[in-house]
């Protein structure tokens, strides 16, 4: 994870993909993202070929809360792997890549401005 990792930043994706709502759909008919961190089917198969630790998951298991976070944080984990080497190695870029590498610029800003306003006192 980059340095700038910040564990409640999970917090902010799940607030930011789900509103905290377990059996979350995605807005879209084109996607099958589903749950607290929004996991989609071509992830839950991504996640399942460069690891083969990871159980076959069904996306009924991430009904299961722990299973959720735990699916988009090895995706988090792997976006910041697979930053493009020209880019710097840092949280905004996880996000980005989190998101879509080629449209996730403003889903970096929101969740890193969501993140920036909890954390003020």
């Amino acid at each position: 994870f980059p340095k700038d990792f910040d564990p409640f930043i999970v917090k902010v994706i799940i607030a930011v993909e789900s509103s905290f709502k377990l059996k979350a759909n995605s807005n879209s008919k084109k996607s099958s993202a589903f749950g607290l961190m929004q996991v989609t089917n071509k992830t839950r198969s991504d996640i399942k070929n460069f690891n083969d630790n990871v159980l076959d998951l069904e996306r009924s298991d991430l009904e299961d809360p722990v299973i959720s976070v735990a699916m988009g944080i090895r995706w988090l984990s792997y976006k910041y792997s697979t930053i493009p080497k020209k880019s710097d190695k840092n949280l905004f870029n996880t996000l980005r890549g989190y998101y879509d590498w080629h449209k996730g610029i403003s889903y970096a800003e929101k969740v890193l401005d969501l993140y920036n306003k909890s954390i003020r006192k």
